[in-house]
């Protein structure tokens, strides 16, 4: 749970900010000057500071120049004042305050609007803690700026850099690049050119104190996702980065969809095999190739032994449980799962790119007596095969077709056993 330590003179705001607080489920401390301030910082950990300039003790400014220089620097630090000049405003975020809220009449609002984002379980949010980030600013206040309002909403996978050129020789991709535009060894724009061609899924925001809309669509047309202005407001970096993450997440959800819908295209729902349609593609390239390296290549068809009587006596569930059982065998024994494909309901095919037919025939002779030791309610479980070598300019329909005729035979035969063509390259 948070704890958030309150430093105002004014009775008021203190009731109004703590309510604020515990509204949002956090703890609240309130202390009315800097010396008692300090003592709750020794006594107390505390995870965020909310301070006015106007305090007994030395003012506001005095109290985040001493944090600043001991060890509690990395406390965020939020001024909330009446104060609202530019100038003022410059000097805090200069000294590495995560947000400046004004107190006029919609103070209340926007503190409210600030904790609440720090307790969010929102999608977005929880991603954001999950990714890689990468700053690039030659500034080490601004980096300090940037650092706080990380720690303050919990991301810590974060890596500062203060050189383009370290950034972009770096080996490391990241989820998200914030890059400054005016760096000493080279310019952001050129940088974030580098990084779009470098990364493309990649976020990429650039940071700038430039407020010209020449540069900022220079910069957007360059490859930046977004263009957030110095100094940093901690409350509208965060939604905009927040909003960032949240296209990010949906292109990242298309792209997994398309890829599962693609993946649904190929394989058979049952087994996860590649389906008819795809591995018989896989026996046309694989004798394409065979082609063009003159090499050797066998498959075999296995079809399940007396599959109706466990479907009619057991019922369809065990039937399907008899297909994963015989498919689990195929995967342990073949190292390359795109040559093993469900052809037809209880036929499968096994290819060998490269394998003469004896050594394939072993391969083949293995699976089968390990598919012979499968049980399913005590009823054995066992496979025929028809098995053959790519002779001359056999196509794929040629082989499909001898390949069915020898596993016929090995049904008429007496089942539970391979057929296999004659290897005339034996006595070659």
């Amino acid at each position: 749970m948070y704890t958030v330590l309150h430093i105002d003179n004014s009775h008021f705001f203190n009731t109004i900010v703590r309510s604020c607080i515990e509204k949002n489920g956090f703890t609240c401390i309130v202390s009315n000057d800097i010396s008692e301030a300090v003592e709750k910082l020794e006594n107390t950990h505390i995870d965020l500071i909310i301070t006015a300039l106007e305090i007994r003790g030395g003012g506001g400014e005095y109290l985040i120049r001493q944090l600043n220089s001991g060890k509690y620097r990395n406390i965020p630090v939020i001024i909330m004042t009446s104060n609202d000049s530019l100038k003022t405003r410059m000097n805090m975020f200069k000294l590495g305050v995560v947000d400046y809220i004004s107190k006029d009449q919609t103070f209340s609002n926007s503190l409210s609007i600030f904790l609440s984002k720090l307790t969010e379980k929102n999608r977005s949010r929880q991603l954001l803690q999950k990714l890689s980030f990468a700053v690039l600013d030659d500034s080490k206040t601004q980096l300090q700026v940037i650092s706080n309002i990380m720690s303050l909403n919990k991301i810590e996978n974060v890596t500062y850099f203060t050189s383009g050129k370290e950034l972009l020789t770096s080996k490391n991709r990241y989820h998200i690049y914030f890059v400054d535009l005016v760096l000493p060894d080279i310019s952001g724009e050129q940088a974030i050119l580098q990084l779009r061609k470098k990364f493309p899924e990649s976020l990429i925001i650039a940071i700038s104190g430039i407020d010209n809309y020449k540069v900022v669509s220079n910069v957007l047309l360059s490859g930046a996702d977004d263009y957030i202005l110095k100094p940093f407001n901690a409350s509208i970096l965060m939604a905009r980065l927040v909003s960032n993450v949240r296209v990010f997440q949906l292109i990242q959800d298309l792209k997994k969809k398309n890829n599962e819908l693609e993946e649904s295209l190929i394989t058979d729902p049952l087994t996860g095999l590649y389906n008819h349609r795809y591995i018989y593609k896989q026996l046309e390239s694989i004798i394409a190739e065979s082609n063009s390296m003159n090499s050797h290549f066998s498959f075999v068809f296995f079809s399940v032994d007396n599959f109706n009587n466990i479907n009619d006596v057991y019922g369809h569930k065990h039937g399907d449980k008899v297909l994963q059982k015989i498919t689990q065998v195929l995967i342990s024994e073949i190292e390359d799962r795109s040559c093993i494909g469900r052809y037809g309901g209880v036929e499968f095919i096994v290819l060998f790119p490269g394998e003469k037919l004896e050594n394939a025939w072993h391969i083949a002779e293995k699976i089968r007596m390990r598919v012979n030791r499968i049980k399913v309610n005590s009823v054995k479980i066992s496979i025929s095969g028809g098995l053959c070598q790519r002779e001359d300019e056999e196509r794929a329909e040629d082989l499909i077709r001898k390949a069915d005729s020898l596993l016929f035979n090995a049904k008429h035969n007496g089942k539970n056993r391979i057929e296999k063509s004659f290897d005339w390259s034996s006595y070659l």
